[in-house]
């Protein structure tokens, strides 16, 4: 993306969604998940899937 600007569609591709799930109460997350339009490097501690 461009610094300082926020992402716009028709510039700025999304190439990554990122989420974590945590339970009601719970202090850690029981998923960490990201997907990627295109390969990655794996995540220490995320579940990587690529499209």
């Amino acid at each position: 993306g461009r610094a300082g600007v926020f992402p716009e569609p028709q510039q700025d591709p999304v190439i990554a969604i990122a989420a974590v799930a945590l339970r009601q109460g719970a202090r850690e997350p029981f998923l960490r998940v990201v997907f990627t339009l295109l390969p990655c490097a794996p995540l220490r501690g995320a579940t990587v899937r690529s499209f």
